[in-house]
């Protein structure tokens, strides 16, 4: 996806998120990812759930259109404290200014551990400050 937020965000780099491709997230658990009882800490499951759906949606605007997340609810079932969890995004409904999305996490050995939902506004930015 070029010009996506994949493209762009040192954050997601700095965590470690990988696209694997439109709406399909990875991250490696490692050390510095977990909480003081050696589970994934809760903002980078957070973090994981909301890339994953806002790159759908960018994966699929027009040119020199871009996104912006508007609200994210995750619902936490179970963690892990290592290997690889998944995050795979859907978009359930777009229209021409908000698009709605769902995404479910599993870890390694296929355990849903979570679930989100999300809604981002779809903008056109100013001239001279979009990504695309």
């Amino acid at each position: 996806m070029k010009g996506g937020p994949d493209d762009h965000e040192p954050y997601a780099r700095w965590l470690g998120l990988r696209v694997l491709g439109p709406g399909q997230v990875a991250l490696t658990v490692r050390p510095e990812l977990v909480n003081g009882i050696g589970k994934l800490l809760g903002p980078v499951g957070f973090a994981l759930v909301d890339f994953a759906m806002g790159n759908l949606v960018w994966h699929d605007l027009e040119p020199g259109r871009g996104a912006a997340t508007v609200s994210t609810a995750v619902n936490y079932l179970t963690s892990t404290d290592h290997g690889e969890v998944t995050c795979t995004a859907t978009v359930d409904r777009r229209g021409r200014t908000l698009a709605y999305t769902s995404a479910e996490v599993h870890t390694e050995d296929g355990r849903l551990m979570m679930t989100g939902i999300g809604t981002f506004a779809i903008i056109t930015p100013p001239p001279g400050r979009g990504r695309r």
